[in-house]
């Protein structure tokens, strides 16, 4: 299946990984490139709308060592002919996780808020619901997935990566149609049982120095024609890690 990637969609995992991670900043991990990273989903070209499940590990060094933050999140977004989000109505997930829809310049965005009721997320199972109420624009429907999420082990990967070219190794996936690998703003994918991806130095010549965000992304992605409209769920799961990077 032909997919691109689409940047508006990325924004999915930066939402969960602020809400997901410590308020506290280290000054020395600042970095306007880092702050500009988003992990991107698969969207396919014909897509008239995209719903995303995603659980999210993200491992934190702390001066007792690392915690694993984990949390289930979700997305979706609905187009127009022309490419542009369209209000959907309520949007919920397994009938209980309503999707906060955005305003501003990501209008009609949804995806799902931390709670202080619920700061895990959506705990996922082999099957997940989705609602859609509808609007003007976009007909209600609702729509079960069968089968588990992807998964994705430890990023092994240590020490400094090299501008002049690097290898992101994982321990293990499973279950996914096609895996991303991501350093900083680059991304390459590869197939499903990928546990490695090597990046050259032209992969890494727009990717900054300093503290960056590393990330592996195993998803498997069905289609459903619903309503004469061509809708895209994915499943994802996000594996992140911050290392360095140096000339």
């Amino acid at each position: 299946m032909k997919t691109k990637i689409q940047f508006l969609s990325a924004m999915l995992i930066l939402l969960l990984l602020t809400q997901a991670m410590s308020c506290e900043k280290d000054d020395k991990n600042e970095n306007p490139d880092q702050q500009q990273n988003s992990t991107p989903t698969p969207t396919p070209s014909d897509a008239n709308g995209v719903l995303v499940n995603l659980k999210l590990f993200n491992t934190q060094s702390t001066p007792v060592g690392n915690i694993e933050i984990e949390f289930g999140g979700a997305a979706a977004y609905f187009l127009d002919a022309n490419g542009k989000f369209q209000d959907a109505g309520e949007v919920t997930v397994d009938g209980t996780h309503k999707l906060k829809k955005q305003t501003g310049a990501m209008e009609n965005y949804y995806f799902y808020e931390q709670t202080a009721s619920n700061p895990t997320g959506i705990e996922y199972g082999s099957q997940i619901q989705w609602s859609v109420s509808g609007s003007s624009a976009v007909q209600a429907f609702n729509h079960t997935i069968s089968g588990s999420m992807p998964t994705v082990g430890q990023i092994t990967t240590t020490g400094t990566l090299s501008k002049s070219g690097c290898t992101i190794n994982v321990a293990s996936v499973t279950g996914a149609d096609s895996v991303m690998f991501q350093i900083g703003g680059k991304v390459k994918t590869r197939p499903g049982n990928a546990t490695s991806c090597e990046f050259s130095a032209d992969d890494m010549k727009d990717v900054g120095t300093g503290l960056q965000l590393v990330q592996v992304l195993p998803y498997k992605i069905q289609g459903a024609t619903i309503n004469g409209k061509k809708y895209y769920f994915v499943r994802e799961v996000s594996r992140t890690k911050m290392l360095e990077v140096s000339n």
